[in-house]
């Protein structure tokens, strides 16, 4: 017996629309969708930073920083009234936010200012983001962010002159020899980051707690006398590492496969799959064209942090040495140096 086949079928189709919503949090003209097709058959907008970033490396406090931006829109759609806003950061902790609204055309350039006055000493980092409370959906977010640090400086109280009647004590030059003598020294200049600017801020912040520090990012690599400064950071960061490491016969090596320290005739090598678990560094002093330099050098911003806190720390350890070479292991495996970890000297000589 044949069965037989309805020759028609309905069917029925079920529609659900769901709207779109914007988060409440964030003020939006437009949903989504809208965004979306706004851009369609444009390159709708691109914002994009242009760098440098104008603005002053160290104020004193009390003093204003100004801040210009150089800011463009690589698309061919105008971004109206866009948020910049400007994070401030010191320690890691976020101290305020300062924001500017702003329009711009297509294909146009614009310079924007802003004013930041600051509450306390510390070396600040600095943060803008441009159309911060993403009104805009663009093709490269990647360039819409922008770093960069301020050191705030105590004001230098003015001496009183001294009258003919007081006898005037001149003042004592102090010797310096040894990696410990930096705690005597004052008016440090403390280089970094001349490749990287963001590289090595936990030590940054460590050496400007505990020392009389001016930071010069930008300083001219030839030295000078009577100059007292501090080469943060291994020569792929910084520039002074890569061209005086020759003074105190360290010479640094990466491939594919391991990092190596030759020093003095002494090898130190590290694989490089053991990065965050373990590193080497080298805290020296040397004086060299009249200038006094401590070098703080790490494999990577592991290894520096761990002999930053060593020369922190440990000062007594450091006297009579000129070249201490330190190991450091990650042992509570948080992948950070801390309290915690071993920090040893390996090698040494005077």
């Amino acid at each position: 017996m044949k069965t037989k086949i309805p020759k028609f079928f309905t069917v029925f189709i079920i529609i659900s629309v769901f709207s779109n919503s914007v988060h409440p949090m964030i003020p939006c003209s437009a949903t989504l969708n809208e965004k979306k097709k706004s851009s369609l058959g444009t390159n709708g907008v691109d914002l994009y930073f242009i760098f440098p970033i104008k603005h002053p490396e160290e104020i004193v406090l009390g003093e204003e920083a100004e801040i210009e931006f150089t800011i463009g829109n690589r698309g061919d759609e105008r971004a109206i009234a866009f948020v910049l806003a400007l994070h401030i950061h010191l320690s890691n902790k976020l101290i305020e936010t300062l924001t500017k609204p702003l329009s711009i055309g297509s294909h146009q350039v614009v310079r924007v200012k802003m004013q930041w006055k600051p509450g306390g000493k510390g070396y600040y980092t600095l943060t803008a983001v441009l159309d911060f409370y993403q009104k805009y959906l663009e093709t490269n977010e990647n360039n819409n962010l922008a770093d960069f640090h301020i050191n705030v400086s105590e004001p230098v109280e003015e001496e009183n002159e001294a009258t003919p009647s007081e006898p005037v004590e001149e003042e004592t030059m102090l010797e310096i020899n040894f990696i410990a003598d930096i705690s005597t020294v004052k008016n440090l200049v403390l280089t970094h980051g001349t490749i990287n600017e963001n590289h090595d801020e936990e030590a940054i912040e460590l050496l400007n707690r505990n020392f009389n520090l001016i930071h010069r990012r930008d300083i001219d690599t030839e030295l000078r006398e009577n100059l007292n400064i501090i080469v943060l950071g291994g020569p792929l960061v910084n520039l002074l590492a890569w061209k005086y490491n020759w003074v105190i016969d360290a010479y640094f090596h990466i491939d594919e496969k391991r990092f190596t320290l030759k020093l003095n005739k002494q090898l130190f090598k590290l694989d490089r799959r053991l990065f965050s678990r373990m590193d080497y560094a080298l805290i020296a002093y040397k004086e060299y064209k009249g200038a006094n330099i401590w070098f703080i050098e790490g494999f990577t911003r592991h290894g520096t942090l761990a002999a930053t806190l060593y020369l922190t720390y440990y000062p007594n350890k450091l006297k009579n040495k000129k070249v201490i070479v330190l190991q450091w292991i990650d042992v509570d495996g948080d992948k950070t140096v801390s309290a915690k970890d071993w920090i040893a000297e390996v090698y040494s000589h005077n």
